[in-house]
């Protein structure tokens, strides 16, 4: 379950969103398994911890790119994906 803008998104096949969780819509059939993230300006962020790359989407998620992947070694702690996202800044102290 993701929070995109003011809607739950449930992101599987087949992919709905509410606003209240009484109603659901469809969801195009791109969007992909996995937490969906989304920037203030829209941009939508994938990730999924069974998949080694983060996919983007600026059309409200009827495509996606690939913008990076990485191999399980890459990754601390063991061989998942990327299981939580934020956007936001980051201020190195």
């Amino acid at each position: 379950l993701s929070v995109v803008g003011s809607e739950f998104w449930l992101c599987g096949k087949p992919s709905r969103a509410s606003t209240d969780g009484k109603a659901w819509r469809d969801l195009p059939d791109a969007v992909p398994l996995g937490q969906v993230i989304a920037s203030d300006k829209g941009t939508l962020v994938s990730i999924h911890p069974q998949r080694f790359n983060i996919l983007r989407s600026t059309d409200g998620g009827k495509s996606w790119a690939e913008v990076h992947r990485y191999t399980p070694d890459e990754i601390g702690g063991g061989a998942q994906g990327l299981r939580d996202g934020v956007f936001g800044l980051v201020r190195p102290d």
